[in-house]
């Protein structure tokens, strides 16, 4: 007896979860299809856009999947999973792209760094020559005094 309830209530668990998913569905569809998500997007840095939709499709590729494994299917023999395996790839390539981003900006701020430090050292080299340039001549007019 105790087996049949606890597989009763495992059943309406996925029923719960499959409604839920539904909705999630639903949602989705929605926040995809308006245009004010058309609009900020459009306004977005194109990273934070391409992060954007490849949420929204990871979302709703993962809610395909549990609904494949929720009927019992297999989704490894699904479509969906070589999309969320060309997803995956993408997701690799973004984050890639970042990096050589973040690298040129590093790359450009340390060469301006250098440029900075090189600058101080040209301004330390001239004024030292200045000083030596001024000692040289005070002791020039000294002898010519003498």
């Amino acid at each position: 007896m105790k087996n049949e309830q606890e597989i009763k209530n495992q059943m309406e668990i996925l029923k719960s979860l499959d409604l839920e998913l539904d909705k999630y569905d639903q949602k989705v569809d929605e926040l995809i299809t308006t245009k004010d998500l058309e609009e900020s997007l459009r306004k977005c840095p194109p990273k934070k856009r391409a992060e954007v939709y490849w949420s929204a499709a990871f979302g709703i590729y993962t809610n395909t999947y549990m609904e494949l494994l929720l009927d019992e299917k297999d989704p490894e023999l699904h479509p969906i999973q070589k999309e969320i395996e060309r997803l995956n790839v993408f997701r690799k390539k973004l984050i890639e792209a970042d990096k050589q981003v973040q690298e040129q900006n590093n790359e450009e701020i340390n060469e301006e760094n250098n440029n900075k430090n090189d600058n101080k050292k040209k301004k330390k080299k001239v004024n030292i020559y200045k000083e030596i340039k001024k000692i040289h001549e005070q002791n020039i007019s000294k002898n010519n005094k003498k």
